[in-house]
């Protein structure tokens, strides 16, 4: 490189569509990229310094936290997203109080939702489920410990189930049999391979129903796994 030529500057790759969620939460991701897209797509950090220069800004959000918010990957916090929103809007030369408030409606609406079940990484513990534990038997000490688990026909039925939900396709199996089949350890064995994000709703109830969907009708952003299960006793 001669004297007189200046090193080029790579400028960092513009953001692609925020991840797709339902609901007022797509909503609002979509609504977000559409002022990031009419500001001329800055940066990360010309955002932040944009934030960071607006003394009525309420939130001081870090640059992973705007990516974080531009990609649609989290709900951001409400001072945050608002400060985000305000600065895009005046770099667009959009009415700022218009887009502040069309943004703090989406983010309320989103933030409302209650979602069903609890993240699937909290169930660590399969006898929460009520799945059986070893039978005891005289001398033995094996209490507290999971049973060897044989595969059987169903299991490779319910890990297309599964396969199918992951592939974003709302997907049911009803699993039924005499008490202590197997019926709930084939759900916690099927669930294994889903990721953490997903949320298992598991109220304890007769029969078993393995409702694997996106939660698109409470707009909950994550996929959601429902399992129903319990037992019948016939007559």
């Amino acid at each position: 490189m001669s004297r007189d030529e200046k090193p080029s500057i790579r400028r960092p790759r513009p953001l692609g569509p925020p991840q797709w969620a339902p609901g007022a939460r797509g909503q609002l991701h979509d609504y977000l990229y559409d002022l990031y897209l009419a500001a001329g797509e800055p940066t990360m950090r010309a955002i932040k310094q944009l934030v960071d220069n607006d003394d009525d800004a309420k939130g001081r959000p870090s640059k992973d936290t705007i990516n974080r918010c531009l990609a649609g990957t989290e709900l951001p916090q409400q001072a945050d997203v608002l400060s985000i929103a305000r600065v895009l809007a005046r770099e667009a030369r959009w009415d700022e109080a218009r887009a502040t408030e069309k943004t703090f409606d989406l983010w309320l609406e989103a933030r409302s939702v209650e979602y069903a079940g609890e993240p699937i990484r909290n169930f660590d513990n399969p006898f929460i489920l009520r799945v059986h534990e070893v039978i005891e038997s005289d001398g033995a000490d094996n209490a507290g410990d999971l049973p060897i688990y044989i595969r059987r026909e169903h299991d490779e039925l319910l890990r297309l189930k599964v396969e199918l939900a992951m592939r974003g396709e709302s997907a049911q199996a009803m699993l039924s049999g005499e008490s202590s089949t197997g019926k709930t350890r084939a759900c916690w064995e099927a669930i294994q391979s889903l990721p953490d994000n997903w949320r298992l709703w598991a109220p304890l109830r007769s029969c078993c129903l393995f409702d694997l969907e996106r939660c698109a009708s409470n707009g909950s952003p994550d996929r959601v796994i429902a399992g129903r299960w319990a037992h019948t006793n016939r007559a």
